[in-house]
């Protein structure tokens, strides 16, 4: 049976203790995932090596801006600063090929232009287990990530570290 595609993302972190066993996790399989993180975080040290370490791990960290602030109800120029502060502080993380989660994935044609000319290439998801939701517990977003990704080609899965 050939194997599908399945990339895991992490947004809203970097949350040193959750991250951190999320690493562990990851390493002890062989994956290699995508952290979108927030730029107002990495202000805190902790949360700042935690990104390092991320980084030095081998995942890809992509902007998620700085606020964590729905883009589509602000002006261009809000915009852009969002997801230019936060690449400030995301910086040293950043590769060439830059990634970028909207907030939300609330991303309309206007903002989606603004994102690709400042050099990101966007990524939604389409495999959202609602693990963000604390009605469900681990058994019941995990069960319905693995019906998700077993209707498709290819996963890409929005979690929250």
């Amino acid at each position: 049976m050939a194997r599908k595609p399945i990339l895991l993302t992490f947004d809203d972190g970097p949350n040193p203790s959750s991250t951190l066993r999320i690493l562990e996790v990851l390493a002890a399989r062989s994956i290699v995932a995508v952290f979108f993180m927030v730029g107002k975080r990495l202000l805190n040290s902790d949360c700042r090596n935690t990104a390092r370490t991320v980084a030095q791990l081998g995942h890809v960290v992509g902007n998620h801006t700085w606020h964590h602030t729905e883009l589509t109800s602000l002006s261009n120029d809000c915009v852009r600063e969002e997801i230019l502060r936060a690449e400030d502080a995301l910086g040293e993380f950043l590769t060439d090929f830059k990634l970028f989660r909207p907030p939300f994935g609330a991303m309309d044609e206007r903002v989606r232009d603004l994102v690709m000319s400042l050099g990101y290439a966007p990524m939604l998801w389409n495999v959202d287990p609602l693990d963000w939701n604390s009605a469900y517990q681990p058994n019941t977003w995990v069960n319905l990530a693995l019906q998700e990704i077993a209707g498709r080609r290819e996963s890409l899965v929005l979690l929250h570290d």
